[in-house]
């Protein structure tokens, strides 16, 4: 039983309705039976498909993954305030103030549309709070 086009993912439907049309394509010219004639139909009518279509999923796969890290930035924003109630401003406090360093630098490039560093300071912001609160988790359970 054959799923539909559209019950499919979107780049698998895409490649579907691709090879549909060559297929359709290379049926009909087949019924000529000139088997050279039907191989330049089908690269010619593939070639145009592939170059309508292919930069336009390229471009849309590109948007999607260049959107604003606004996952990262939540996960350092909730790392930092988690260290901040554990006590790491106590414990660790150069760490934490790493941490906030790099989120503020994460939030500038944000500003700026700088997606890629903005993401990049996000994530590292995020790994120095969980040092942090790890140091601060370790301390306290040394005095326990």
């Amino acid at each position: 039983m054959d799923v539909g086009v559209t019950q499919r993912p979107g780049f698998v439907a895409a490649a579907c309705i691709v090879e549909r049309a060559a297929l359709t394509v290379y049926m009909q010219v087949a019924s000529f039976g000139h088997r050279e004639q039907v191989r330049i139909m089908t690269e010619f009518i593939l070639r145009r498909w592939f170059n309508r279509f292919l930069p336009v999923l390229c471009c849309i796969g590109m948007l999607a993954c260049a959107g604003a890290p606004v996952q990262e930035m939540s996960n350092a924003r909730q790392a930092i305030s988690a260290a901040r109630a554990a006590g790491a401003a106590r414990i660790a406090p150069q760490k934490l103030t790493e941490a906030q360093t790099l989120l503020e630098a994460a939030e500038a490039s944000l500003q700026q549309r700088a997606y890629r560093d903005a993401r990049r300071s996000a994530v590292s912001a995020r790994s120095k709070a969980a040092e942090a609160l790890g140091a601060s988790q370790a301390m306290a359970d040394r005095s326990s």
